[in-house]
């Protein structure tokens, strides 16, 4: 199987300080990835690279069969859905005009939605357990309720790679769950899910393979089972986690709750 995303001596930087060097990647259809690491790392810098929002400062990077270059933009034709931790989204939208707008892409602010995209939009609602919070303001939302609206969005597109910043904090557990549940599922028919988190305990859940990223290198990629170690997480993390209790639920995702 070949790579939808592959990075090659991949460097990332902000006003020309370098956040990740020389980042060597493979991700592939069908999987969920998690992208881990301490504060201030380049995790959210290696999705909006992805994305095309970030100019690339050396090195290659090449995502659904193109090349992203110094220049790329994200355009809604490739194929990707990028759903950042903290969206700059007008408070007095509604959930469902987020996601219809969200659905149609950057390129059309002034297009009128079809029949279809609103409907697909509903139907995404639906699927995360919101569609009640479909007339609802923006601003009327906890942050637990605005953060399933913007996954509602991102799966609204039906992309091939989804990338998702934090998509599971802020959310109560029957949130978690449900958020689970619809990340498998995206993998499950073929797309690769990127997500970047901080809930450490819950990705033996859902996740595939996990990046480590610590000092703005890459740490470790591997099976969640092979990289969440003590050892990994102590050299990522610079903490001692031995003899710590650690919340590790049991979850059946097709029920869509915790056990």
């Amino acid at each position: 199987m070949h790579p939808i995303v592959s990075t090659r001596s991949l460097t990332l930087a902000y006003e020309g300080n370098p956040v990740l060097r020389d980042l060597d990647i493979d991700a592939y259809p069908g999987e969920v990835l998690a992208v881990v690491g301490p504060n201030g790392t380049g995790k959210t810098t290696l999705l909006r690279a992805i994305s095309g929002s970030l100019a690339i400062a050396g090195g290659e990077l090449r995502c659904c069969g193109k090349v992203v270059g110094a220049r790329a933009r994200l355009d809604a034709g490739d194929h990707v859905s990028y759903a950042p931790a903290y969206p700059d989204v007008d408070p007095w939208l509604s959930a469902l005009d987020v996601v219809v707008s969200y659905r149609m892409g950057p390129g059309s602010p002034w297009a009128r939605p079809s029949e279809g995209d609103r409907r697909a939009s509903e139907e995404s609602l639906e699927r995360l357990g919101m569609h009640r919070l479909a007339p609802r303001r923006m601003s009327e939302m906890s942050s637990g309720e605005r953060k399933m609206v913007m996954l509602a969005a991102a799966l609204s597109r039906g992309s091939d790679v989804l990338l998702l910043d934090e998509p599971l904090a802020s959310l109560d557990l029957r949130n978690q769950s449900v958020a689970m549940a619809a990340i498998r599922a995206e993998a499950a028919r073929g797309a690769l899910v990127m997500v970047t988190s901080h809930e450490l305990h819950l990705l033996r859940l859902y996740v595939d393979r996990v990046l480590v990223l610590s000092g703005g290198v890459l740490v470790a990629l591997g099976p969640v089972e092979e990289v969440l170690t003590e050892d990994m997480l102590e050299r990522a993390y610079g903490v001692s986690l031995r003899n710590e209790r650690a919340l590790v639920p049991s979850l059946d995702l097709s029920a869509g709750h915790f056990k």
